[in-house]
C-alpha cells in the first residue's frame, strides 16, 4: 500500500499510459516509460512517489522524451537510462544524476536522440554496460512486407550504432542479454519464434 492513509490498496500513479519500467541496480529509483503522455516518470523507491525532476516548475515533472516511449533500460552502473520511442525511431538517453536528456550529438543545436530503426520497441543492456541492444519491430528489411524485423546494436561509450542485425518477424518488446553477456534473446511476436543472436 502506497498511501497508508486511505483504506484502499493505492498504486502509484504515473502518466497516461505506463509501459516499460528499469529500475536502478542500488534499488534507490524506477524508471516508468509513459507512452501516450512521451515522458518518463521517476519514482523514489524509499517512499514509492513519483520525484519533480523540475523543480523551477510547480507541478510534479516528468521527464520528456520522445513520441511513444516503450522499452527502458538502465546502465549497470546506474549513471544512463536509455529509452525506446517507438513512433520517432530514436532512443532518448537521461542521466540519472540530474534526470536530463543527454545530446548524444553535440554537432547540433537540438538535444538529439539516437536514431536506431523503424519502431523501436524493446531495449537490454549487456552486463558490462557496454552496449545496449534495441529490437526495431517495424523494419522490414526483406523488401517484401514480411515484416522480419531487426536488432540495433549501440555502443555506450559514445551512443553509436554498430551494428543492425535481423530477426523475425515484428520483434515488439521482448529483448534480453543473457548474465554473461554472450547471448541476446528477441521475442518475434508475429512469428511465434525467439531469435538467438551469438557472440
Amino acid at each position: 500500500d502506497t498511501d497508508p492513509s486511505t483504506v484502499e490498496t493505492d498504486p502509484i500513479p504515473v502518466g497516461e499510459g505506463p509501459f516499460g519500467i528499469s529500475v536502478t541496480p542500488d534499488g534507490g529509483f524506477a524508471y516508468v516509460t509513459n507512452y501516450y503522455e512521451n515522458t518518463v516518470s521517476v519514482i523514489d523507491t524509499a517512499i514509492n512517489k513519483v520525484i519533480d525532476t523540475d523543480p523551477s516548475t510547480v507541478e510534479t515533472d516528468p521527464i520528456p522524451v520522445g513520441e511513444g516511449p516503450s522499452g527502458i533500460s538502465v546502465t549497470p552502473d546506474g549513471g544512463f537510462a536509455y529509452v525506446t520511442n517507438y513512433y520517432e525511431n530514436t532512443v532518448s538517453v537521461i542521466d540519472t544524476f540530474n534526470n536530463k536528456l543527454i545530446d548524444t550529438d553535440p554537432s547540433t543545436v537540438e538535444i538529439d536522440p539516437i536514431t536506431v530503426g523503424n519502431e523501436p520497441a524493446g531495449i537490454s543492456m549487456t552486463p558490462d554496460g557496454a552496449y545496449a541492444y534495441v529490437s526495431n519491430s517495424g523494419d522490414d528489411v526483406t523488401g517484401d512486407s514480411t515484416g522480419n524485423g531487426t536488432v540495433s546494436v549501440i555502443r555506450t561509450c559514445d551512443n553509436t550504432v554498430v551494428d543492425t542485425i535481423q530477426v523475425g518477424k515484428q520483434p515488439y518488446g521482448g529483448i534480453a542479454v543473457s548474465p554473461d553477456g554472450m547471448f541476446v534473446y528477441v521475442g518475434n511476436f508475429k512469428d511465434g519464434t525467439v531469435s538467438v543472436i551469438g557472440f
